[in-house]
């Protein structure tokens, strides 16, 4: 075992026994320190990247599909609103060229057919 991997185990069990002891108050440490200061660590890291999107003005077209979705009813069209904004992501996201686009979008319009079925069977069958 090399002396890296032997470290990284000594302090996963370290945090066994951290969390095992005082299971609340390694919670709140998390959250309130260790959370906020990996968020700040990311974001130069993400920047440098370009992990964000090019315009702020999708972000916004996303979070109101979110509030729109969270109001819909009918688990069919929730399933149809989900699915959209997840090939909407998948194409600013992963795809560099309009072929791609097309070709991700075209999988898309194939692909959701069985996979409502099956899920509308699945809630069906659970009832």
């Amino acid at each position: 075992m090399r002396s890296n991997d032997a470290i990284h185990l000594g302090l996963m069990l370290l945090a066994l026994a951290a969390a095992y002891l005082m299971p609340f108050e390694l919670l709140l440490l998390a959250y309130v320190v260790l959370g906020p200061a990996h968020y700040f660590t990311e974001i130069s890291w993400l920047h440098d990247r370009s992990y964000y999107l090019p315009h702020r003005g999708i972000a916004a077209a996303l979070a109101i599909i979110a509030v729109v979705a969270a109001l819909i009813d009918n688990a069919s069209w929730f399933g149809f609103a989900m699915w959209g904004a997840l090939i909407v992501c998948a194409m600013l996201a992963a795809t560099t060229s309009a072929i791609e686009s097309m070709l991700l979008f075209m999988t898309a319009l194939a692909c959701p057919r069985p996979c409502i079925r099956a899920g509308l069977r699945s809630r069906s069958s659970a009832s």
